[in-house]
This record gives C-alpha cells, structure tokens and sequence, in this order.
C-alpha cells in the first residue's frame, strides 16, 4: 500500500518535471518568430491601449506606405482618412496588445491582425483582421474584395463583389478562434491589385514563466521526499 503512495508520488514528480522542461522550446520558438513576422507583413508593434495604438499607427504606416510607393502627400491623405476612420472603435483596440498589417499599392490597402499578444499565438485564442482601402484618386479603383482564411482550413470572412466596394471602406472582422496548432494564412485578396497574406504561428499553450519558477520549487523537494521515502519503506 505505502509503496502505491510513493510510486504515484514519483509520477507527480515525473509529471512537474516534464511540465518545466517543455515549456523552454515554445519559449524558444517565440522568440524566433520576430523576422518571421516581418518577412510576412509591412509592419508590426506592440501597444498599451487605445492611444498608444493611435500613436504607433501614426508613425509605422507612413514609413511602410512610403516604402510601398507612396509619396509624402499621399501619406497625409493616408494619415487623415485613419484618423477618422478609427474613431469609434476602441473597445476592439483595447482588447488586444500587438498588431499585424501589410499595405498594397494600387489605390491603398492595408490588411492587418489585432492579437492578443506577440507570435506565437496560443490554441483557442482569439484575434480580429481588417481592411481599410482608400482609391486615393485613381481612375481604376479596385471593385471587389475577398478574406478568407486560406489554411489550415478554408473559410469565407469577407465576400464583396464588383462594384460594391465603398470608397473609402473599413471592415474588422468577428473574433476569430484559433482552433487548430500550426501555420495560420488569412488572405485579403483584392482582384487587381494583389493580395496581403498575413502568416501566424498557433501552438499549445505556453506555461508563463512565473509558473515554471513555483513548478521548479515544488519539484524539488517532491524528488527528495519521494526518495527518502522510498529508501524508509525498504528498511
């Protein structure tokens, strides 16, 4: 019977001491997802709330507009029409901390992410994308537009068809559930102009490491007291 009580002890032991060592790797592969990001999107930042967002919106879209073509009196057109266009939306804002987005130029599109926090993204998390497209003017605006999510499964977010897209138009999509571990492509294909693929990395939820510092407490002193017990009931 005692030696039931120790064996199930050691398994906890077993148990804690796996729980520690596997929560390094997703530790590891975080931060390692940071020029994967890049490479995938225009831009990419972390943020506290609302204001912050506005801010860092302010100074990251410009220098990937720019860098898309744009010029400098295009961007202010660009800056004023964001401004106006989010207002209103800061509960969606507030309730995530980092953003992911790409810009297309032909009018201007920008497709971006609202995540709960930077790559990689836990399993049964959720995020919200958007689009907001600008003609800027141009003779052969773009009259369609499609998102969908293209793997690890196929699903329809957005289906607008010629001629229906507004001018100047802003969609964010429901909360999405990242219910699958892998790869994740949400497309925004916008027919004549390209499309923005935004790419994240889902995995199992990481342990935070102040949990891994009370494991690595407890796991300690379990080991010895197994083994202190064990050696007594062999005497």
């Amino acid at each position: 019977m005692y030696m039931n009580r120790y064996g199930m002890l050691g398994v906890v032991v077993s148990v804690v001491a796996l729980l520690v060592a596997g929560t390094v790797i997703p530790n590891a592969y975080a931060q390692e997802q940071d020029s994967t990001v890049a490479r995938y999107t225009g831009g990419f930042f972390l943020y506290k709330n609302y204001e912050d967002f506005f801010h860092q919106l302010e100074a990251k879209v410009p220098e990937v507009a720019k860098e898309a073509g744009f010029t400098d009196e295009e961007v202010n057109m660009i800056k004023a029409e964001i401004a106006k266009m989010i207002k209103g939306k800061e509960e969606i804002i507030n309730n995530y901390r980092y953003f992911i987005f790409g810009i297309s130029k032909g009018s201007f599109y920008l497709f971006g992410c609202f995540l709960p926090q930077e790559p990689p993204l836990n399993l049964g998390q959720q995020i919200q994308c958007g689009v907001l497209y600008m003609s800027m003017g141009t003779p052969d605006p773009a009259n369609d537009l499609h998102v969908h999510i293209h793997s690890p499964y196929h699903s329809t977010l957005l289906d607008i068809p010629s001629p229906g897209l507004p001018d100047p138009f802003l969609w964010i999509s429901d909360p999405i559930t990242l219910d699958q571990v892998g790869t994740w492509n949400i497309v925004a294909d916008f027919t004549r102009d390209g499309a923005i693929i935004l790419t994240l990395d889902v995995t199992f939820q990481v342990i935070p490491e102040s949990i891994i510092g009370v494991a690595g407490i407890v796991a300690g002193p379990l080991a010895v007291l197994a083994y202190k017990l064990r050696k007594k009931s062999n005497q």
